[in-house]
């Protein structure tokens, strides 16, 4: 799930539909130790056998008493994943260079058991999506050095690359349709 983390005297996991995620991932509260007066952009993920592991997280999202949700916690412990700084002790850094802003966030957030800071791979990005594809993962995410965060826009500086599943497919037979579909098959 992606997640903005507000991180003050208070922790709020925020969904991009706004929805607080803290009570449903109470572990990824370890946030208040390893950092403060951050706005973090990253995503929480539950890994299995070293790949992600999506029904788990799916399963985790929907847990909503506290017994259920300890549960879980214990079963399928949840890890954030900070790939972006948008603010440093109330100052916005969203028309900062994302190179700047991961320089800032490396001194600002230290990791932890439930917290990894999302790395980069620089000139040589073929070979890392090849191994991200050999690791099972969906794909990877291409930035340009000098981006700005621009918070709900799609462009050409961002960029989603995965392997994408196709098959050839063959219509070899069909039914006249009845009822209301009687003029098509």
């Amino acid at each position: 799930f992606r997640a903005i983390a507000y991180v003050n005297k208070d922790l709020s996991l925020r969904s991009r539909n706004g929805k607080e995620l803290k009570y449903s991932f109470p572990e990824l509260g370890e946030l208040k130790q390893l950092t403060h007066d951050v706005v973090l952009d990253g995503e929480i993920v539950i890994v299995k056998g070293g790949k992600a592991d999506f029904q788990a997280l799916l399963e985790r999202g929907k847990a909503v008493s506290p017994a259920e949700i300890e549960f879980h916690t214990r079963r399928s412990p949840a890890v954030y994943i900070v790939f972006d700084l948008l603010e440093k002790d109330g100052v916005p850094l969203l028309n900062s260079p994302l190179i700047e802003r991961k320089r800032i966030l490396k001194g600002s957030v230290k990791e932890g058991q439930h917290v990894l800071l999302s790395d980069f791979v620089e000139g040589k990005g073929e070979a890392y999506y090849k191994i991200a594809l050999e690791k099972g993962l969906e794909g990877v995410m291409a930035k340009k050095k000098d981006s700005l965060y621009e918070p709900g826009v799609r462009s050409g500086n961002w960029l989603k690359i995965k392997k994408l599943r196709s098959c050839d497919c063959v219509i070899f037979g069909y039914t006249k349709g009845t009822g209301s579909r009687a003029e098509t098959f």
